[in-house]
């Protein structure tokens, strides 16, 4: 479900708000979009998001933790390139 949507194709960060919806509603969160669509979370935006902000600024709930983990995931391929190229620049050094 989730891989079939076109915006994957772009980093996590370029996407727009309407992606973050359709992102939403792949992994089962449909009803947490409106509060995201209200509060302009793009994909800039959502990868910043701490647990806190999620809880604090979004009211999730406890049994929503699937929004963190699911962010958490969106950055692993994001930070593994970058220790990739901070391991290359180390070892031409």
């Amino acid at each position: 479900k989730v891989r079939s949507l076109p915006f994957l194709k772009l980093q996590p960060r370029m996407w727009k708000i309407e992606h973050i919806g359709q992102w939403l509603k792949a992994i089962d969160l449909a009803h947490c979009q409106l509060r995201f669509e209200r509060n302009k979370i793009s994909g800039n935006v959502l990868l910043d998001l701490k647990e806190d902000d999620l809880r604090h600024e979004l009211s999730m709930k406890l049994g929503e933790e699937k929004i963190f983990k699911s962010i958490v995931h969106l950055k692993e391929p994001a930070q593994s390139k970058a220790e990739e190229v901070e391991e290359d620049t180390q070892a031409s050094q």
